[in-house]
């Protein structure tokens, strides 16, 4: 019997991707053509022929570019997630529980009543620095880009923003829809300008930083 992974890596080349994966594509490769070949001596075909006839209905070259390309797909969506979700996802997690947490314990002291009766809860606000910092961490450990690492740390902002806006819509088709400029200035302050300026700062001291390994894709 031919050796199958043999022939697949000689008409295959370097895929240009890590060994294991490279492996376990040649080794799916050569099962394929085993089967192939066991079916064409099940057709009464000698070992010559049957070998010749399951090569014949393999497609190395479009194959082996078909194969890198979707591979390289799966690897920049990993990184993808890697860089820019889970950490993102950790920090807006975190920002939530915290903020559920002050308010469950009744933490009202330290609201701070600046000019244009604009709000600004401090400690939720302290806690934006940690989680915007530990999501600018954990995208650089990963090998996040600076982007990366910027994006992850505002996600919770984003998603405030995203929020606020879909209540605004919502307001607008209740019976009494009016709602002033300066509330609606006061709140997007509250919601999505002050907690983007917190997680801004807590990334800041990580965005300078090189990534701890080879960022490959955002």
């Amino acid at each position: 019997m031919p050796d199958w992974s043999t022939w697949v890596r000689e008409r295959l080349g370097s895929l240009h991707l890590p060994r294991g994966t490279e492996d376990e594509i040649v080794r799916e490769l050569a099962a394929h053509l085993e089967d192939l070949y066991e079916e064409q001596i099940a057709r009464g075909m000698n070992e010559s022929e049957a070998s010749e006839r399951a090569l014949d209905r393999a497609t190395w070259g479009g194959l082996a570019k078909n194969i890198e390309r979707i591979k390289r797909k799966e690897e920049v969506m990993n990184n993808r997630t890697r860089h820019l979700w889970l950490p993102g996802l950790a920090s807006l997690i975190a920002a939530a529980v915290l903020l559920l947490l002050e308010i469950r314990l009744g933490i009202r002291d330290s609201f701070v009543h600046l000019p244009l009766a604009v709000t600004a809860i401090f400690p939720w606000l302290g806690n934006m620095l940690l989680c915007g910092g530990v999501a600018a961490y954990l995208s650089r450990r990963g090998g996040g880009t600076r982007l990366a690492r910027l994006s992850s740390a505002l996600f919770p902002a984003g998603v405030f923003f995203v929020c606020f806006c879909l209540v605004f819509v919502a307001r607008l088709f209740e019976a009494d829809p009016f709602i002033t400029l300066s509330a609606f200035a006061i709140t997007a302050c509250n919601w999505v300008l002050f907690p983007g300026v917190a997680l801004l700062a807590g990334a800041w001291p990580f965005l300078g930083a090189r990534p701890m390994s080879e960022p490959e894709s955002c």
